[in-house]
């Protein structure tokens, strides 16, 4: 059931967002994911209550850009702390959502847009990472890969000691 349009959306909604200067005046509006592997719905309003780190990236063969290494350290390294890591796959379907999951061992969650909302779309790189804070704002957008700035972002917001 999953149309070019509605694969498209998050990545829509994400660029939306991010679009003025003051992020963190910005909160992520609620919509709804869809987890394959556990076959249910996830809303965006569920991550309230602990930072965030969303991270909408492309499955296509043009596209494979997402560093899946790079993600699980930063899972691995924060696991102590009550940072969410879930990726988005835009353009995916079930079927190429379990072949990713399978082919790469993320340990990190992986979910698929459900329903759509039609934004104009805009001009981000992917993958696309948003930090939100604990009440879902978002703090901090970086694109292409987690950057340094990103790394001392979610530091911050996890209350993380090195």
């Amino acid at each position: 059931y999953y149309t070019k349009y509605m694969r498209y959306s998050l990545l829509l909604i994400a660029i939306f967002c991010c679009s003025t200067q003051a992020l963190a005046e910005t909160t992520l509006p609620d919509f709804s994911l869809y987890d394959p592997m556990d076959e249910q719905l996830i809303k965006t309003s569920s991550y309230w209550g602990q930072p965030t780190l969303l991270v909408f990236f492309s499955i296509s063969e043009d596209e494979r850009q997402l560093n899946i290494e790079q993600i699980n350290t930063i899972q691995q390294r924060y696991s102590s702390t009550n940072l969410a890591i879930t990726a988005i796959a835009l353009d995916s379907d079930e079927k190429s959502t379990f072949r990713f999951i399978a082919k790469n061992r993320p340990n990190f969650r992986v979910l698929m847009p459900y329903k759509t909302i039609k934004i104009e779309p805009g001009e981000t790189r992917l993958p696309l990472f948003l930090l939100l804070d604990s009440q879902l704002q978002i703090v901090k957008k970086t694109a292409g890969e987690a950057t340094k700035g990103l790394i001392r972002a979610i530091e911050k917001e996890t209350g993380f000691t090195r």
